[in-house]
């Protein structure tokens, strides 16, 4: 921790990393980086849902300010099927 009780970027780059291992909603192995508090997510996922998902597991981790999303997805989040019946 620094003087001021907040992670180092170092510490930080690790938690972050060890919260988007243990989500159960994420499944790839995302790059993270981390600068005074600004966390950022870079490679792919497979859909919008996962990259949601690192994106508020990342919020939730302690000493993150800001999360800079560099996250592609391979396939967006599919719409709700809506029926009609006559």
């Amino acid at each position: 921790m620094a003087p001021n009780g907040t992670p180092t970027n170092l510490e930080l780059q690790a938690d972050v990393t060890a919260a988007l291992q243990s989500a159960s909603a994420v499944h790839s192995t995302l790059g993270v980086s981390a600068h005074e508090g600004t966390v950022t997510l870079s490679g792919t996922v497979t859909d919008g849902s996962e990259r949601f998902a690192a994106l508020e597991v990342t919020r939730q981790v302690p000493g993150v300010t800001v999360v800079s999303n560099e996250i592609s997805a391979l396939y967006r989040m599919s719409a709700p099927v809506v029926s009609s019946t006559p």
